[in-house]
Protein backbone atom coordinates (compact mmCIF):
# COMPACT_ATOMS: atom_id res chain seq x y z
CA UNK A 1 0.00 0.00 0.00
CA UNK A 2 1.51 3.33 -0.98
CA UNK A 3 1.82 6.39 1.24
CA UNK A 4 -1.01 8.31 -0.47
CA UNK A 5 -3.49 5.50 0.21
CA UNK A 6 -2.40 5.33 3.85
CA UNK A 7 -2.83 9.10 4.21
CA UNK A 8 -6.23 8.95 2.53
CA UNK A 9 -7.34 6.10 4.81
CA UNK A 10 -6.12 8.04 7.86
CA UNK A 11 -7.99 11.17 6.72
CA UNK A 12 -11.21 9.22 6.19
CA UNK A 13 -10.85 7.60 9.61
CA UNK A 14 -10.26 11.00 11.22
CA UNK A 15 -13.25 12.41 9.36
CA UNK A 16 -15.39 9.71 10.92
CA UNK A 17 -13.87 9.99 14.39
CA UNK A 18 -13.24 13.75 14.47
CA UNK A 19 -16.37 15.70 15.16
CA UNK A 20 -17.32 18.58 17.33
CA UNK A 21 -18.20 17.32 20.76
CA UNK A 22 -21.74 17.81 21.99
CA UNK A 23 -21.96 21.17 23.63
CA UNK A 24 -24.34 23.35 25.52
CA UNK A 25 -25.34 26.57 23.88
CA UNK A 26 -25.68 29.63 26.03
CA UNK A 27 -29.16 31.09 26.16
CA UNK A 28 -29.58 33.92 23.68
CA UNK A 29 -29.80 37.44 25.04
CA UNK A 30 -32.34 39.98 23.87
CA UNK A 31 -30.37 43.19 23.23
CA UNK A 32 -33.34 45.39 22.34
CA UNK A 33 -36.97 44.92 21.37
CA UNK A 34 -35.79 43.95 17.85
CA UNK A 35 -32.33 42.40 18.27
CA UNK A 36 -30.75 39.40 19.95
CA UNK A 37 -27.33 37.87 20.56
CA UNK A 38 -26.96 34.10 20.05
CA UNK A 39 -23.87 32.02 20.96
CA UNK A 40 -23.10 28.40 20.15
CA UNK A 41 -19.97 26.65 21.43
CA UNK A 42 -18.40 23.62 19.77
CA UNK A 43 -15.09 21.82 20.33
CA UNK A 44 -12.67 20.16 17.92
CA UNK A 45 -9.88 17.81 18.94
CA UNK A 46 -7.73 15.59 16.75
CA UNK A 47 -4.73 13.79 18.22
CA UNK A 48 -3.32 12.95 14.77
CA UNK A 49 -3.78 15.99 12.53
CA UNK A 50 -3.74 19.76 12.58
CA UNK A 51 -7.09 21.17 11.48
CA UNK A 52 -8.42 24.45 10.17
CA UNK A 53 -11.78 26.01 11.07
CA UNK A 54 -13.24 28.99 9.16
CA UNK A 55 -13.63 32.35 10.88
CA UNK A 56 -16.35 33.59 8.49
CA UNK A 57 -20.02 32.63 8.63
CA UNK A 58 -23.00 32.52 6.28
CA UNK A 59 -26.71 32.78 7.07
CA UNK A 60 -29.09 31.42 6.23
CA UNK A 61 -27.39 28.19 5.23
CA UNK A 62 -28.48 24.58 4.98
CA UNK A 63 -26.52 21.37 5.27
CA UNK A 64 -26.78 20.86 1.49
CA UNK A 65 -25.10 24.21 0.70
CA UNK A 66 -21.54 23.94 -0.63
CA UNK A 67 -19.88 26.72 1.37
CA UNK A 68 -16.48 27.17 2.96
CA UNK A 69 -17.85 29.19 5.89
CA UNK A 70 -19.66 28.11 9.03
CA UNK A 71 -23.37 28.08 8.22
CA UNK A 72 -26.28 28.73 10.53
CA UNK A 73 -29.90 29.70 10.51
CA UNK A 74 -32.21 31.49 12.92
CA UNK A 75 -35.69 30.04 13.19
CA UNK A 76 -38.74 30.08 15.38
CA UNK A 77 -38.80 27.27 17.92
CA UNK A 78 -42.41 26.60 17.00
CA UNK A 79 -43.25 26.72 13.30
CA UNK A 80 -45.46 29.76 12.75
CA UNK A 81 -45.33 33.09 10.95
CA UNK A 82 -41.74 34.29 10.97
CA UNK A 83 -40.60 37.75 12.05
CA UNK A 84 -38.28 38.70 9.15
CA UNK A 85 -34.63 39.38 9.99
CA UNK A 86 -33.33 42.67 8.59
CA UNK A 87 -29.67 42.24 9.58
CA UNK A 88 -27.67 39.27 10.76
CA UNK A 89 -23.95 38.98 11.36
CA UNK A 90 -21.87 36.17 12.75
CA UNK A 91 -18.27 35.26 13.40
CA UNK A 92 -16.45 32.28 14.84
CA UNK A 93 -14.22 33.15 17.80
CA UNK A 94 -11.38 31.11 19.28
CA UNK A 95 -8.88 32.17 21.92
CA UNK A 96 -5.21 32.51 21.04
CA UNK A 97 -5.26 30.74 17.67
CA UNK A 98 -3.41 31.92 14.60
CA UNK A 99 -5.55 32.82 11.59
CA UNK A 100 -4.26 32.05 8.11
CA UNK A 101 -6.32 32.52 4.92
CA UNK A 102 -9.48 33.14 6.97
CA UNK A 103 -9.14 29.93 9.01
CA UNK A 104 -8.10 29.22 12.56
CA UNK A 105 -5.04 26.97 12.68
CA UNK A 106 -5.58 24.28 15.34
CA UNK A 107 -2.38 22.39 16.19
CA UNK A 108 -2.46 18.60 16.30
CA UNK A 109 -3.66 17.28 19.66
CA UNK A 110 -5.00 20.63 20.87
CA UNK A 111 -8.64 20.48 22.01
CA UNK A 112 -10.11 23.85 21.09
CA UNK A 113 -13.50 25.34 21.85
CA UNK A 114 -14.95 27.75 19.31
CA UNK A 115 -17.83 30.18 19.81
CA UNK A 116 -20.18 31.08 17.01
CA UNK A 117 -21.35 34.59 17.88
CA UNK A 118 -24.47 35.87 16.06
CA UNK A 119 -26.28 39.20 16.28
CA UNK A 120 -29.69 39.33 14.60
CA UNK A 121 -32.01 42.29 14.10
CA UNK A 122 -35.65 41.56 13.35
CA UNK A 123 -38.12 43.70 11.39
CA UNK A 124 -40.71 43.73 14.16
CA UNK A 125 -40.39 43.58 17.96
CA UNK A 126 -39.47 40.07 19.11
CA UNK A 127 -42.47 38.42 20.73
CA UNK A 128 -41.74 34.73 20.08
CA UNK A 129 -39.06 32.18 20.93
CA UNK A 130 -36.20 31.86 18.39
CA UNK A 131 -33.16 29.64 18.11
CA UNK A 132 -29.90 29.80 16.21
CA UNK A 133 -28.92 26.43 14.76
CA UNK A 134 -25.54 25.39 13.35
CA UNK A 135 -26.30 23.98 9.88
CA UNK A 136 -22.92 23.65 8.14
CA UNK A 137 -19.47 23.15 9.65
CA UNK A 138 -16.66 22.66 7.14
CA UNK A 139 -13.09 22.04 8.29
CA UNK A 140 -9.77 21.12 6.74
CA UNK A 141 -7.47 18.18 7.57
CA UNK A 142 -4.03 18.32 5.98
CA UNK A 143 -5.41 20.86 3.50
CA UNK A 144 -8.35 18.68 2.45
CA UNK A 145 -11.83 20.06 2.97
CA UNK A 146 -14.44 17.98 4.73
CA UNK A 147 -17.55 18.75 6.74
CA UNK A 148 -19.24 17.63 9.93
CA UNK A 149 -22.11 15.24 9.17
CA UNK A 150 -25.72 16.28 9.67
CA UNK A 151 -26.33 13.85 12.54
CA UNK A 152 -23.32 15.30 14.39
CA UNK A 153 -24.57 18.86 13.80
CA UNK A 154 -27.92 17.82 15.28
CA UNK A 155 -26.10 17.00 18.54
CA UNK A 156 -24.86 20.59 18.91
CA UNK A 157 -27.34 22.44 21.11
CA UNK A 158 -28.97 25.51 19.53
CA UNK A 159 -28.85 28.90 21.22
CA UNK A 160 -32.41 29.70 22.28
CA UNK A 161 -34.06 33.05 22.88
CA UNK A 162 -36.96 32.65 25.30
CA UNK A 163 -39.35 35.60 25.45
CA UNK A 164 -41.30 35.93 28.68
CA UNK A 165 -44.45 37.81 27.80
Amino acid sequence: MNTNKIKLAALILCGIVLSPQTSEAAPAVQLSDRSALFTIDFTFDDPSFAIEIPVATVAPATYADRIDEVGYTIQKRIRAEHNPITDVAGIVLAPQLEINNGRYQVPQGTPTTFTLLIVATFTNPITDHYQAVLTKLPYWLEGRRTTVHQNQLDEIAPSELIINN
